[in-house]
């Protein structure tokens, strides 16, 4: 009894039956970056997830640093400010203590509300199974969650350069200043405008802006792979049909 083997060429928009289920979940599944992962191997997916961990893992102690470093800075502040305004006699102590006090609440809140997301490095990559034996959604998912990860990261690092965070932090501590010259002593007034000023100058310039980089070089990874990388993109297989085999081309 002889098997008959034919050798036919059948596009991935032809093909049905077995891949059906595989095209559907291919249709459904999108990354940010890299648009539809369905066209990737496993061995494509596993390069760009371990380009994402690296990165990650390279920006995390500078973030961290970074984020608990200046959330203990200004919870400290508060502390200080609360004894200082207890224990001064003087009125306009109290109300240069109670100014920096509310700036440093106010810090400190922001910096809670919204924490630095590079701090996190690899996590947001650590979804289920890894490994040889990891499934195929798995992957996907992880590559989904570590591309919107780089996005928040670039996003974030690009804030340090906008105008908006400056004039804002100049404008608090002037609201500040107003504050103290008001009720105070103009001289406090001025030394609060700016010591606020540069310390926050300082939160700024030294928030971690790696960010963009990364972004762009995985950019130049996927366009890479987009217009060099077709044999990461085109699977070649057998396919039983009734009495033969038939040879399958997905692109």
């Amino acid at each position: 009894m002889a098997l008959a083997l034919a050798l036919a060429l059948v596009a991935t928009s032809a093909a049905r039956g077995v891949d059906d289920e595989r095209e559907a979940a291919d249709e459904t599944t999108e990354a940010p970056l890299s648009g539809a992962l369905g066209v990737l191997s496993d061995a494509e997916l596993d390069r760009r997830i371990a380009f994402l961990a690296r990165r990650f893992e390279a920006g995390r102690r500078h973030a961290a640093l970074w984020q608990y470093g200046f959330t203990s800075a200004w919870s400290t502040g508060i502390g200080v400010a609360a004894v200082q305004a207890g224990l001064a006699s003087d009125h306009d102590d109290r109300v240069a203590a109670f100014v920096t006090g509310g700036k440093a609440i106010i810090g400190t809140a922001r910096l809670l509300a919204a924490p630095h997301p590079a701090r996190l490095g690899t996590a947001p990559l650590e979804l289920g199974e890894t490994g040889a034996g990891e499934a195929r959604a798995t992957r996907e998912a992880r590559l989904v969650a570590g591309e919107r990860h780089l996005l928040a990261i670039a996003q974030r690092a690009r804030r340090r350069g906008h105008w908006l965070a400056h004039v804002a932090n100049v404008g608090l501590n002037a609201l500040g200043g107003g504050l103290i010259l008001g009720l105070g002593n103009p001289s406090d007034a001025i030394s609060s405008v700016g010591v606020g000023v540069l310390f926050g100058e300082l939160l700024i310039w030294t928030e971690p802006g790696r960010g963009v980089g990364d972004l762009e070089a995985y950019r130049d990874l996927v366009d890479a792979r987009r217009s060099g990388g077709w044999r990461d993109r085109v699977t070649i297989g057998l396919v039983p049909a009734p009495g033969a085999l038939h040879l399958q081309l997905r692109f």
